[in-house]
């Protein structure tokens, strides 16, 4: 499956979940979600999670390695006002995703061939 793998376009992670599943044959593996990468992401310094202080919620950042790396951020509002972030991953850390998936599968085998 990711031996086909080809970068397309900067993407949210979702998005990048969707292109790796287009290839998987469903009767033998399960589709990979976008969680597994995210947690390989901020167990390897790439992401960072905070915490708004004034509203409480939580959000997910790019570190100074994940910008390194080719994930970009910027913050947008929303219909209702509210500030966000939207993450981009681009062709570097796309491709380092995918070299690396075994650890992002198995994080307790594998460990970050980047770090």
């Amino acid at each position: 499956m990711l031996e086909h793998f080809s970068y397309r376009a900067d993407k949210p992670i979702s998005k990048l979940a969707e292109q790796l599943n287009e290839d998987i044959d469903t009767m033998i593996y399960q589709k990979l979600s976008y969680r597994p990468i995210m947690q390989w992401l901020r167990e390897n310094d790439y992401l960072i999670t905070e915490v708004n202080q004034e509203t409480g919620q939580t959000y997910t950042l790019p570190t100074e390695k994940g910008l390194s790396a080719g994930i970009s951020c910027e913050k947008r509002i929303n219909s209702k006002g509210e500030e966000y972030f939207s993450i981009l991953y681009g062709r570097q850390i796309q491709e380092l995703i995918v070299q690396n998936m075994a650890s992002v599968l198995n994080p307790e085998t594998y460990s970050d061939s980047e770090s």
